[in-house]
């Protein structure tokens, strides 16, 4: 289907929408005082029936630079991940193509470990 820069920046930029995307989102709730902040709980398989349910909050700013127009979103693990990953940032961009109609998105994940991971990938 043809989309515009505009058409699939909104669709980043309604964090909802954006958000229930995801279909283990089981439930988003806006901060009150901070309205581009979410909490954003989901509910993932394991083995067999088992599901495991996690909660992380996420703020998504609007940007625009060279790669595109679009929204950083910053992410904060659960306490229990904190410690493992303690830092994720998403960075999502459109920009325009040389064919009408057809756009170019783009996803950067940056994860930033402790330094018990660090230290681990040298025995593996």
């Amino acid at each position: 289907m043809p989309a515009t820069v505009a058409q699939v920046c909104d669709i980043l930029l309604n964090a909802d929408s954006f958000i229930r995307l995801n279909p283990y989102v089981i439930k988003v709730v806006q901060d009150p005082t901070n309205p581009q902040r979410y909490e954003i709980v989901d509910r993932l398989p394991g083995p067999g029936t088992w599901k495991y349910e996690s909660s992380i909050h996420a703020i998504f700013t609007p940007m625009e630079d060279e790669s595109g127009k679009g929204v950083d979103v910053a992410v904060t693990l659960p306490q229990s991940s904190r410690f493992l990953f303690p830092k994720m940032h998403n960075k999502y961009r459109v920009q325009e193509t040389e064919n009408a109609g057809i756009v170019q998105v783009t996803e950067v994940v940056r994860l930033r470990v402790s330094e018990v991971i660090r230290a681990l990938r040298n025995y593996f």
